[in-house]
């Protein structure tokens, strides 16, 4: 079996801890401060600064405490109550949410298997100061293994949104052509990390390489390469082993990284055969 893998599931990284939050009078349900991302994990706490990113009518908004991380996602980028639900491949859902509680195995709601599992209100989008509100709650579920984590009391409260250039990953796959629905970027621990979905979801492409890499062309391999990338599709994981990525524009001021690859991916953690990841392109805005 190949080493545990890093995966992105937010925008950005997050540093300082919620000491409190308040509530709301009418209903005791519990409304982030200003700025804030907060819910509960099977009960537990979860209490971080916020960020999001509105593009293409796409609305993500992320808190990240410790190692745990929280996305949630909407397609029609509106104020407005969206029902989260699994969906099957070919279908976009109006909302997801993710999470992941170590930075390194990933739960969705994507996985529900076309059942309802949660909602997400946009309360506000207040494009005078760029922030957005809302709620949210979601069961989610592993993408390989683990257990079903619900999501409740979920509350983001005029978290600072970017709008930036348009955030771009395409490639084939076995000769199949891939168009990303999804792309975020996440900058941490010595590594850029970028996430590309496509659909719902079930088919996820992920590329890591170092945060201070210079154009060029590098190999693409098992974790400790210079590069290395992941390739999801239904829950099941494939590993890159041989490839490479190019890298042709890395603007650190910008926070704007542009580039092609291509890479060979075998099974995780199963016997199989793998996948060719051909023709690779990315244009990324990363925070």
């Amino acid at each position: 079996m190949k080493k545990i893998f890093k995966t992105l599931l937010c925008l950005t990284l997050f540093g300082l801890l919620l000491t409190s939050c308040s509530k709301d009078s009418e209903n005791d349900t519990p409304v982030a401060p200003a700025g804030k991302f907060i819910a509960k994990v099977d009960g537990t706490s979860f209490e971080a600064d916020g960020a999001a990113q509105i593009y293409n009518n796409v609305i993500i908004v992320a808190g990240q405490m410790g190692t745990k991380t929280i996305s949630v996602t909407v397609t029609k980028g509106v104020v407005g109550t969206y029902d989260v639900k699994g969906t099957a491949l070919g279908v976009t859902p109006d909302a997801e949410i993710n999470y992941s509680p170590d930075g390194k195995t990933v739960s969705s709601s994507v996985f529900a298997a076309g059942e309802t599992v949660g909602t997400v209100t946009i309360t506000e989008i207040d494009q005078v100061n760029k922030t957005v509100s809302g709620t949210f709650s979601s069961k989610v579920i592993p993408a390989s293994t683990g257990s079903i984590a619900d999501i409740t009391s979920g509350s983001f409260t005029k978290i600072p949104y970017v709008t930036t250039p348009a955030s771009t990953l395409t490639a084939k796959i076995d000769g199949t052509p891939f168009a990303a629905t999804i792309v975020a970027s996440q900058r941490g621990f010595g590594e850029l990390v970028i996430n590309a979905q496509s659909l719902n979801g079930a088919q996820i492409i992920s590329l890591s390489v170092s945060d201070a890499i210079t154009p060029g062309t590098y190999a693409i391999g098992e974790p400790g390469s210079e590069a290395y990338a992941l390739y999801t599709v239904s829950s099941n994981i494939f590993m890159s082993d041989t490839g490479t990525i190019t890298i042709t524009t890395h603007n650190t001021t910008t926070k704007r990284i542009e580039g092609t690859f291509s890479f060979t991916a075998d099974p995780i953690s199963a016997e199989g055969d793998g996948h060719a990841l051909t023709e690779g392109t990315f244009a990324v805005t990363y925070r």
